[in-house]
């Protein structure tokens, strides 16, 4: 993949995160593509980096945030661990429930959904 390509899809992503319709988002990507293949610089030179020519061509939209989708994955997360650490303790198998400890580590990918969509 070259470095125009890769530019394309990281503009891609971020057209679809500021909402910018198919049809609108085909086309900035045809003329950005066009654009890359006339000219000699990269798509940085030209554009700047993907979130800045997709801020200036579109200043009014907000970029989406997905804060609600990871406190949700974060309590489902933390509660489940929770009700699985009661449900080995009722049911008497207290090598069960301390083995479970290290799955801890788990609880960490919705907080690595939530670094991720704040990026």
């Amino acid at each position: 993949m070259n470095e125009n390509d890769v530019y394309l899809a990281k503009l891609s992503k971020e057209l679809k995160r500021h909402s910018v319709s198919t049809s609108e988002m085909q086309h900035t990507l045809a003329r950005v593509q066009e654009t890359l293949e006339h000219s000699g610089s990269t798509p940085v030179e030209e554009f700047g980096t993907p979130e800045t020519y997709v801020r200036a061509l579109y200043p009014d939209r907000e970029q989406q945030k997905y804060y609600l989708f990871t406190l949700v994955g974060l309590i489902l997360g933390a509660a489940g661990f929770a009700m699985l650490h009661v449900y080995f303790h009722n049911q008497g198998m207290q090598e069960t429930m301390e083995a479970l400890w290290k799955f801890t580590p788990l609880l960490a990918i919705p907080l690595g959904m939530l670094v991720d969509f704040t990026r």
